[in-house]
């Protein structure tokens, strides 16, 4: 599934709309250096545009991150441009995907 393009996705066909869509660790595709950070930087504004496409009314967005690329790939302006106010951040914890690894 194409992250920017859930509209487009067998999930949004189904008019299924999810409490909650997770997203761990996006990544572009691209070895993430200082000069190419703009790649993941589009990838997580195509994501936040297109999510609330699947998302239920008051839904939630996980997003997983490694230290340091929520400030520099500026998540909270990218997810306040798209309606999303940041609630709550903290460690990735693996006992709430326990099938994780």
């Amino acid at each position: 599934v194409d992250a920017t393009c859930l509209h487009q996705s067998v999930f949004a066909e189904s008019d299924q709309r999810f409490d909650a869509v997770v997203f761990n660790f996006p990544y572009a595709g691209t070895f993430c250096t200082l000069t190419k950070h703009h790649e993941h930087i589009a990838l997580i504004d195509g994501f936040l545009g297109s999510v609330s496409s699947v998302l239920r009314h008051e839904g939630s967005v996980w997003l997983t991150l490694v230290e340091g690329q929520f400030e520099r790939w500026r998540v909270r302006d990218l997810a306040q441009r798209h309606g999303f106010h940041i609630t709550q951040a903290d460690a990735f914890a693996t006992s709430y995907f326990p099938d994780y690894r």
